[in-house]
């Protein structure tokens, strides 16, 4: 199976529909089996079954106390693009 990610790196702003704060999130190219990453602080949250906890209408990912939340509508968009590798950080 081939795998896919970003030729260029694109910058996405807004405000969070939860929380009502302002975020940016870089997505950018990554290796080949690297997987999809969120960086957040400097700390790598690999998007993998053993990071992910249920919550109730949300899913969220976890580790080290860092705790990304409703990120299955990102995640449904890189399937259906089928990305597999990406650097997703988080500036907020």
């Amino acid at each position: 199976m081939k795998q896919k990610t970003i030729v260029n790196e694109c910058v996405i702003s807004g405000v969070g529909i939860h929380t009502g704060q302002e975020f940016v999130i870089k997505l950018k190219p990554a290796s080949v089996n690297s997987g999809i990453v969120f960086v957040q602080g400097g700390v790598k949250i690999p998007c993998v079954p053993a990071n992910v906890i249920g919550k109730y209408l949300g899913t969220s990912i976890i580790v080290n106390e860092i705790e990304l939340t409703t990120v299955e509508h990102l995640m449904a968009a890189l399937s259906c693009l089928g990305i597999c590798n990406l650097e997703i950080e988080i500036t907020s």
